[in-house]
């Protein structure tokens, strides 16, 4: 299994590539109204590469969970593009970019880069990065470069 990256841990800002940002925002329109979600990778704090997975939740329109093997596949597609695990992404198909309760309770992954779309607005999405501190996610910057 591929191990965590530590993207807050670097001394640049996080950096998410337009095409990264693109990737994701397509899939959260495409699924919608249900919740689409995936892992993020690339080198250091820079974001290079979101990889789909499926939502494997039975209630797909307010969670998102994924089966092991779509999971493993996401990983090993990060590691076949030689990238760090860096982050996860998920949409709020109808509600704010705010983390949920359930978020908070489900994370697992504290070393790495939270991000949430909201499609509340779908001709406006917001995209917000969040870092899990003492318990809760707290929101941070980040810039999107070609």
């Amino acid at each position: 299994m591929i191990e965590p990256g530590q993207p807050f841990d670097c001394p640049q800002p996080i950096t998410i590539t337009k095409r990264a940002v693109e990737t994701l925002l397509g899939f959260a329109r495409e699924v919608y109204p249900e919740e689409a979600s995936g892992v993020l990778g690339g080198n250091g704090s820079q974001i290079t590469h979101a990889f789909l997975i499926p939502n494997g939740a039975s209630d797909k329109l307010t969670r998102f969970s994924w089966k092991p093997e779509d999971f493993l596949k996401g990983l090993q597609q990060i590691k076949e593009h030689d990238l760090e695990w860096l982050g996860v992404f998920h949409s709020h198909p109808t509600s704010s970019s705010r983390p949920s309760r359930t978020d908070i309770d489900n994370w697992h992954y504290h070393s790495l880069s939270y991000w949430i779309v909201s499609l509340e607005n779908k001709e406006e999405p917001i995209l917000s990065l969040y870092r899990f501190l003492h318990g809760s996610f707290v929101e941070q910057d980040y810039r999107v470069v070609e």
